[in-house]
């Protein structure tokens, strides 16, 4: 059994909270706000289905595809408890940079927040 969900209190929580903050503080670009579900456990099999449907390692957790200060978009890789970018989520920076898109990556919902907030309001 898997054990509940408390927000704030890991990586996914923290997510989670950020996610629902923007969604009420930014309604109009709600629909602009993505998560691939990359990680997490996965049987083999699903993992297995999921490579073929072109899931990628490494992939930003959140990438809000709307252009603001001369980016295309930002993809954020969030962290928790000081975690550290993988090599396969390092290899996605120059990608996500070589398509115009400005890349952070943050430690906990704060971190997520001031992100998005000075992305949006040009400060990034």
């Amino acid at each position: 059994m898997r054990p509940v969900l408390e927000i704030g209190q890991s990586e996914e929580g923290d997510q989670i909270l950020l996610v629902n903050w923007f969604n009420r503080n930014y309604p109009q670009l709600a629909p602009k706000l993505h998560h691939s579900p990359n990680g997490g456990y996965r049987d083999k099999r699903t993992g297995h289905r999921m490579k073929l449907m072109g899931t990628k390692p490494g992939f930003h957790d959140l990438v809000l595809f709307h252009p603001a200060n001369g980016y295309s978009g930002l993809a954020i890789e969030l962290k928790h408890n000081m975690g550290k970018l993988t090599q396969s989520q390092k290899d996605w920076i120059p990608i996500f940079q070589g398509c115009g898109f400005l890349t952070h990556q943050c430690w906990g919902f704060e971190e997520g927040e001031k992100s998005i907030m000075d992305y949006l309001e040009g400060i990034a």
